[in-house]
């Protein structure tokens, strides 16, 4: 009877699994419809031989030092906790990249999280604390781009509130995690006993896992380190804009800085949407979009937004197996496991 349960909540979890691929799959395939139901692709054809790969690999160059500020960060957080070395952070960091790219439904987030707990003795609980805080900070920097750039940029309607609602949740995230750590013994305390009472035999394990969780976030009485990765987290969206512009030169498009910057607010919000793997017909469609606010015609804006994902998936894709062969990780197994039975049981991964 107890394994005829188990198998259920197992089919229950994959028909979900599947429900997601699938609404992610037809939302890229109505967003790639949107873009290219008018496009004359001789004029996008024509595009992609004026391209300059000079400029491609500069921005390619930036992506990789994405990554590098990234890992830089990571190792900042989790420093009170254990001391990770930068290039093994930058690995956790390119392959995480690359799950997340390849995985629906954002479930490659957890693959640093197994990455430290595999190779740096990091509880998987406190990783995954330390990729909140991450999304946290990132969240408020886009928030903050909104606000700074709102009063004289193009954007549209709605991205000015959203991104106004997305600061004012992602830091009432962050005072949340704030308030939890600096309570963090009572929280641990009436977490365990309302476990034990919904699951007398895993009371014990939840608030375990919860202490895990809160020394993840042990950096953030640290005003130093706290100032370290906002900086960061600066640095890593305007390396993303300065990406962007670069990669204008590569089709020959001339304009303004604060064109990369719409573009990369209008990316990002792509990005939060259910998409297939790739985030293919989402990046295009946000991109034309974001173009189109400058005066660039659909044929050019389209083959800029292919070559620059293009690029990015190539420089993803390289940088990932790169790093999975260096250390020599299963972590697509990993992931399908917990993807299947619930990321309750990555606990146990130390």
């Amino acid at each position: 009877m107890t394994v005829a349960r188990g198998e259920g909540r197992l089919s229950r979890v994959t028909t979900r699994a599947w429900v997601s691929v699938l609404i992610g799959a037809v939302v890229s395939a109505v967003l790639a419809y949107l873009v290219v139901r008018t496009v004359r692709w001789s004029e996008v054809l024509q595009g992609f031989q004026r391209v300059e790969y000079r400029y491609l690999a500069l921005a390619a160059v930036g992506v990789a030092v994405m990554h590098g500020l990234r890992a830089w960060r990571l190792t900042v957080i989790l420093r009170p906790v254990q001391w990770v070395r930068l290039w093994p952070a930058y690995c956790y960091t390119s392959i995480g990249f690359l799950a997340i790219l390849v995985i629906p439904f954002r479930i490659g987030e957890l693959a640093r999280p197994l990455l430290l707990a595999e190779h740096e003795n990091v509880p998987f609980a406190t990783g995954l604390a330390a990729v909140a805080v991450e999304r946290c900070l990132d969240g408020l920097a886009f928030a903050g781009l909104v606000a700074l750039l709102a009063p004289w940029m193009p954007l549209p309607g709605w991205a000015v509130p959203l991104g106004y609602l997305m600061g004012v949740g992602y830091l009432m995230l962050l005072g949340l995690l704030m308030w939890a750590w600096l309570c963090r013994a009572a929280c641990v305390a009436v977490v365990t006993r309302i476990g034990q009472w919904i699951f007398p035999t895993r009371g014990l394990t939840i608030g375990e896992a919860l202490r895990r969780f809160l020394n993840g976030l042990a950096f953030l009485p640290d005003s130093r380190a706290v100032g370290v990765t906002v900086l960061l987290s600066i640095a890593i969206w305007l390396t993303g804009i300065w990406v962007n512009y670069v990669s204008f030169f590569a089709i020959g498009l001339s304009l303004p800085v604060v064109a990369a910057a719409v573009l990369q607010i209008l990316i990002t919000v792509g990005v939060l949407l259910p998409t297939a793997p790739g985030a293919l017909g989402t990046f295009q469609f946000f991109t034309v979009m974001g173009l189109a606010l400058f005066g660039v015609g659909e044929a050019l804006a389209l083959t800029y937004a292919i070559v620059v994902h293009a690029m990015v998936l190539i420089v993803y894709t390289v940088l990932g197996l790169t790093c999975s062969l260096k250390i020599q990780v299963g972590w697509w197994r990993q992931l399908r496991g917990l993807s299947m039975s619930g990321i309750g049981r990555g606990e146990s991964a130390r």
